[in-house]
């Protein structure tokens, strides 16, 4: 007998350190160890608190042992088997009592990308078990909890069909209740849908009764064909995300929220079908215009990456886009309309993106890569717009231009330099690099290495190319520093020789030649001696206007503009 007891005690022991230090290698071995029946035991056994093993994994968001319970549990079938059911409906009711609804639900969709974890079968039947069997959650908690699961579960990518038991529980409880319990049928989510609102969904509206729900069970059987199972599914998602949103609205629950805007972005997604960019374009286009219109208003930290995969979304489309021949139908979508959407997330990138919410460099990279892109169409239509759209396309990318980029960070100058491989038919490279320096890029603003635009066009293999001279030429007469020098001492002017001196004898224009043999202004030479001699420059030394100026030299600067004048 104290055999058992000091097992029971061991066992129980092994459970609560698992679940207060997160450790599913100490569940591992009380699995390996001990019987299921000695593990349901321990898992209703309770600490000081008062609280299962269940309820502290939960309580303090330990989410990989929780989900190693709930498997262990789903494995040895515990919410159906006899002996066991009794204890495992003492652990759920114990989660009931002590975990609020809202918790529960953030437990299920967790903190990452949602949808990534909806293929978890079993924490969807343990969830839904909760529900069904709990004697402590209020029947409206279990109402919205059940319809939130069932369109959670056909928002999944492999969405089980057959499985409607959530939802229909969730009317009969709402419908029919026990106990001549009062009616608590759906209430109309009102609201006044947007254009792109109306794309997205069309006339479709939310199941509101069980004869409805019924006739969707009818739809479902008669399906035959693989296009009717495609129709249906598509259908079952636009009820889910309806759902999803009248109960992210009516319960004021921010993390349901997040989670209908990922099933937004995975909506789009599905209509990623870029070989028939015209008619999936535009609810895949809605979709991302739909998903920024409903994040407005909320904390930009836990939207950020919804954010970021939406924008990205519509920039790979774009991007296909431009594939296509110019005289294409595909080309067509490049118009004012379908630009604007893209343009307003680059005006509110920094709402969701800006260095408060940590930023990472990839992520900025990648928001100047896609405005730079953007630019680059906006020059391309340009031509076909009026002088009021090209205002409205333009205002966004210039305060972006502005104030996105910090300094030593890669700007779109910089990338609009990098350019292609061979010049653009009509220079796209050359004016894309004029609108920019239009909207206000700075041509003397320095990359990671401490590199203006100037110094990458320096030293590329492109100078031979007439679109590329007249853009080194456009940065020259923008006032970008001849003289000014990287974190490796190298101006622009020392890698112009280099670079030159490496075409041999290749024709190069005479233009970079006589840049070789420049004489620079006094100023320039008078800010390479105070770097030089390591003079302070900041403070009130000299005029704040000046002192940036004075940066922009090398200590070195001096000795290498001496040798350029030697190349003739």
């Amino acid at each position: 007998m104290a055999s058992s007891s000091q097992s029971s005690e061991e066992c129980n022991r092994l459970v609560f350190e698992a679940v207060n230090e997160n450790l599913t290698s100490k569940f591992a071995l009380a699995k390996s160890t001990y019987s299921v029946i000695e593990l349901l035991t321990s898992l209703i056994q309770r600490n000081e608190n008062g609280e299962t093993p269940l309820v502290v994994a939960m309580k303090k968001k330990f989410f990989p042992v929780m989900d190693e319970l709930i498997l262990w549990m789903s494995a040895n079938n515990v919410y159906n088997t006899e002996e066991f059911k009794p204890m495992f409906l003492i652990a759920i009711n114990e989660i009931a009592h002590h975990i609020p609804l809202k918790d529960l639900i953030e437990y299920f969709i967790k903190d990452s990308f949602c949808l990534d974890d909806l293929g978890n079968e079993p924490c969807f039947q343990f969830i839904g078990q909760v529900f069904i069997n709990s004697i402590t959650f209020t029947r409206e908690d279990k109402i919205i909890a059940l319809e939130l699961f069932g369109a959670i579960n056909f928002l999944s990518e492999d969405p089980k069909i057959p499985e409607m038991f959530c939802w229909k529980e969730a009317m009969t409880l709402r419908y029919l209740p026990q106990d001549s319990d009062t009616l608590l049928p759906k209430k109309l989510d009102v609201y006044v849908p947007s254009e792109a609102f109306s794309i997205v969904f069309g006339s479709a509206v939310e199941v509101m009764s069980i004869e409805e729900l019924d006739l969707l069970q009818e739809d479902m059987d008669s399906i035959l064909s693989l296009l009717d199972y495609q129709l249906f599914i598509r259908r079952l998602k636009i009820q889910a995300l309806l759902v999803i949103r009248r109960i992210s609205v009516q319960a004021n629950l921010e993390h349901l929220h997040r989670l209908y805007l990922e099933g937004l972005l995975a909506f789009g997604c599905s209509h990623k079908n870029f070989d028939s960019i015209i008619g999936d374009g535009k609810i895949l286009m809605n979709t991302c215009q739909l998903i920024l219109e409903q994040m407005d208003g909320f904390a930009s930290r836990k939207f950020s990456n919804v954010f970021r995969k939406t924008f990205q979304l519509i920039s790979d489309f774009f991007l296909m886009t431009v594939l296509h021949p110019p005289n294409s139908p595909e080309r067509g979508e490049l118009s004012y309309t379908n630009l604007m959407i893209p343009t307003k997330f680059i005006a509110s990138v920094n709402d969701y993106s800006d260095s408060r919410d940590g930023c990472e460099d990839k992520d900025r990279r990648h928001f100047v890569i896609y405005a730079c892109f953007y630019l680059f169409l906006l020059n391309y239509i340009s031509p076909q717009l009026t002088n009021e759209e090209k205002q409205k396309l333009e205002e966004p990318y210039s305060h972006f231009i502005r104030h996105f980029s910090p300094e030593r960070t890669t700007t779109v100058l910089h990338l609009a330099v990098l350019g292609r491989k061979r010049a653009t038919e009509n220079y796209e490279v050359l004016q894309t690099l004029q609108l920019m320096l239009k909207l206000g890029a700075d041509p003397n603003a320095i990359d990671e290495k401490g590199r203006t635009p100037l110094h990458i066009l320096a030293g590329s293999k492109k100078l031979h190319l007439e679109e590329y001279r007249l853009a080194f030429k456009e940065l020259v007469n923008a006032e970008c520093h001849l003289d000014s020098a990287a974190d490796d001492g190298e101006t622009v002017l020392s890698i112009l020789k280099k670079t030159l001196m490496e075409y041999g004898d290749d024709y190069v224009h005479p233009y970079f030649v006589s840049l070789i043999n420049t004489v620079l202004p006094l100023s320039c030479y008078s800010a390479q001696v105070i770097r030089r001699h390591g003079i302070p420059f900041d403070g009130d030394r000299i005029p704040v206007h000046l002192q940036s100026f004075v940066a922009y030299h090398s200590a070195k600067g001096e000795l290498k503009i001496k040798e350029n004048f030697e190349f003739c």
